[in-house]
Parts: C-alpha cells; sequence; structure tokens
C-alpha cells in the first residue's frame, strides 16, 4: 500500500497543475489524468521541468481540448552570471532558484530588482524557445482536438431558475435557527 506523497512530489506536482488545468475549456467535464513516471535521472537535469515539457507535449500532441502548450525552466544565478537549468554543481553555488512557468516561484539570496527581472525574461525568452519546438511537434503528429458538447447550462434556463428562486434562496440561507 503505498504511503503519502513527498512534499517535494506534492509541490511538483502543483508546479505541473498549475499552468496546465486553467488551460483546458472551462464546459469539457471529461477527466483528464496527467501521470509523470520518473524512470531514471540524470542530476544535473531537473526531473520536474522534464516532466513539465514531456507532460506539455504529450497534452498537446493529444486530440484533448487544450489550449496549451506550456513551458518551463529553472534560472540560476551562479557567480554573477544568469545560467539556464543550471547542473547539480551550480545549483550547489547558486544565488538564485528561480522556476519561470505561467507563474514564478523562487527562492534565494538578496539580489536587486533589476537582476532578478533579468533572470525572469531570460527563463521567458527560453520558455518561447520551447514552446516553439513543441509547437513544431504539434505540427508534425497532433491529432485534431476532439468535439464535445459543451456542458455550460443555457443561459435562459438560468435566467428563468434564478428569476424564480432567488428571493427564497436568499432567505432561506440568512436565517439564525437550524430550521
Amino acid at each position: 500500500r503505498e504511503g503519502r506523497a513527498s512534499e517535494k512530489a506534492i509541490l511538483t506536482s502543483r508546479c505541473i497543475d498549475r499552468p496546465i488545468r486553467p488551460l483546458f475549456p472551462k464546459d469539457l467535464r471529461n477527466d483528464c489524468s496527467v501521470v509523470a513516471t520518473v524512470m531514471s535521472v540524470d542530476p544535473d537535469c531537473s526531473p520536474e521541468i522534464a516532466a513539465m515539457i514531456g507532460v506539455s507535449t504529450a497534452i498537446a500532441i493529444s486530440d484533448i481540448p487544450w489550449d496549451g502548450p506550456i513551458s518551463g525552466v529553472n534560472v540560476g544565478l551562479v557567480d554573477g552570471e544568469i545560467v539556464l537549468n543550471p547542473t547539480l554543481e551550480q545549483r550547489a553555488k547558486t544565488d538564485l532558484n528561480l522556476t519561470v512557468v505561467a507563474m514564478i516561484e523562487a527562492g534565494g539570496n538578496e539580489i536587486s530588482d533589476d537582476l532578478m527581472f533579468d533572470c525572469i525574461m531570460a527563463g521567458h525568452e527560453e520558455n518561447k524557445k520551447i514552446v516553439k519546438f513543441i509547437q513544431g511537434i504539434v505540427d508534425e503528429i497532433g491529432k485534431p482536438k476532439f468535439a464535445y458538447e459543451s456542458s455550460d447550462p443555457d443561459p435562459d434556463i438560468m435566467k428563468e431558475i434564478e428569476d424564480f428562486c432567488i428571493e427564497d434562496v436568499k432567505k432561506a440561507l440568512d436565517t439564525d435557527d437550524k430550521l
């Protein structure tokens, strides 16, 4: 029986989930599970970033409706130089551990605002290259996205329901007794 996921596994899952989830159509109700399994690790390459790019590529080439791809990159600051996807040795002496995806996650020593901005922009420029690469794969082997019936309720019906009972619902919710 499996135990609880480690804190690192949970944070990695969130780092992948947060940028991909908003890109699915809001009215799509089909379940979509993403499983990234690390089979082997090169200590110089972050498995989290590799998994994120792999997930993005897999969903992008699939028939699942999705407004991707996404990319992620680690940015380090080693001896005052911006380093993209630093090696294990570089990560040990970096002044910054920055992950740039759709959001930014960072930790590190104190650096200037301008240098932080330069690091973020370097990560952003690299992400654009990776997204372009993934888009090339999609153009070559990607499947057409499947059509689905929207699960959004009919706005006219919702308006009728609201007009019929909104005041009763408000009154029922604004009570101090347990009736």
